[in-house]
């Protein structure tokens, strides 16, 4: 199982609160910096080739050559010399938290355009660097699309077109997650796990999250998030107690549930609408279903 993302855990007044934080501090402080040089012309850039036709003015791309691409657009950007990614998978991964409605990229940006624009543009250079990883892939024109919508936002962005911004959002993210889950066989969730946890127990992760999840709880108390946190921490948290599922043969239930919190998680990411009432209340079933079997 691989740590792909790191759940931080604080106990607080007697209650375990769960975050999901894939970006490090450093990466973060990175990003701030870049979002807050983006006006000044300093952001690293690479823009895509973005040729308007002539007949139906609509985006073109005429080859599958990232290099092209910017070159194309007029743009002189300079490379990404030291990555802030370890890997493809984590860049992504991380351009996918960005985008999140209750992310903290999100919330340094004064609203959800600027901080769609910064995820954008930042996401731009890093096509250029993984170039070589992306070619082995064999994923040059999915991410060439993913870089024609970056850029198509930036543009937006400057004419202050937040209609075309939602529609062009919702794309950027949808492009972002097809190619996640097409390179790597998976939904985008299903490999977190976390290094150490403060349950003590198997049984107690699970008790802690049905109560955690009920509408009048401690934890829901000021937090906005809480269903989407204890959504993916559900996950995280399952593999991480992956030898206690199969040693009590709940992997049937417990696949089950990651599938259902995949699917959920997903469609808030995106922006879709969803019966956040319906999703505690089941959550809170499959949880009981699991506990009765302990």
């Amino acid at each position: 199982m691989k740590k792909l993302a790191s759940f931080g855990t604080l106990f607080v007044a007697g209650s375990l609160l769960v975050g999901c934080n894939t970006v490090e501090q450093g990466q973060q402080e990175a990003k701030v910096k870049a979002a807050e040089s983006e006006s000044n012309n300093e952001v690293v850039e690479v823009t895509n080739e973005k040729d308007k036709s002539e007949k139906d003015n609509s985006v073109v791309v005429k080859n599958s050559d990232v290099q092209e691409v910017k070159e194309a657009e007029g743009d002189e950007m300079s490379p990404v010399v030291k990555s802030e990614f370890n890997t493809l998978k984590e860049f992504i991964r991380s351009k996918i938290d960005d985008l999140r409605g209750n992310s903290e990229f999100q919330n340094i940006h004064v609203d959800k355009y600027s901080a769609l624009n910064s995820a954008a543009i930042s996401t731009i250079p890093y096509i250029e660097y993984f170039e070589d990883d992306i070619a082995e892939k064999g994923a040059t024109k999915q991410f060439d699309n993913i870089a024609k919508v970056a850029y198509e936002i930036r543009k937006q962005y400057e004419k202050g077109n937040t209609e075309e911004l939602d529609r062009l959002g919702k794309n950027f993210t949808d492009e972002l997650y097809e190619v996640y889950e097409d390179l790597y066989g998976l939904s985008l969730t299903y490999d977190w796990t976390v290094e150490k946890t403060e349950f003590a127990t198997f049984e107690f992760f699970v008790e802690w999250n049905i109560e955690a999840m009920r509408p009048d709880s401690e934890y829901r108390e000021g937090n906005g998030s809480a269903t989407h946190t204890l959504l993916s921490s559900a996950i995280a948290y399952f593999n991480y107690f992956e030898d206690d599922v199969v040693e009590r043969g709940l992997t049937e239930e417990v696949e089950s549930f990651k599938d259902f919190s995949a699917s959920n998680l997903k469609k808030i990411d995106k922006g879709e609408e969803v019966d956040y009432p319906a999703i505690e209340k089941e959550f809170i079933e499959r949880m009981q279903e699991i506990q009765s079997q302990l």
